[in-house]
């Protein structure tokens, strides 16, 4: 939704994370982080390696706030 990234932390935060703001700075560092935005791009890989693997470690069955944000993760990739 946002360009900049600082606008993201800042007018961004989703619901879910309204009581836990440092939790949501921690994710927008993590996802800026110069590992994750270069990683992945090697060829025949994923171009978003990290998405994929909070699917396999963070997203449960019946686990429908996890498995939303992996679903706009990858969408806005």
């Amino acid at each position: 939704m946002f360009d900049d990234p600082q606008v993201t932390l800042e007018e961004g935060c989703p619901k879910e994370f309204e009581d836990r703001e440092d939790s949501w700075v921690w994710l927008c560092g993590h996802f800026q982080e110069p590992d994750y935005v270069d990683g992945g791009t090697e060829e025949g890989g994923s171009k978003f390696p990290k998405i994929h693997v909070f699917a396999d470690v963070y997203v449960w069955p019946r686990d429908e706030l996890t498995k939303s944000l992996h679903v706009n993760m990858v969408d806005k990739g």
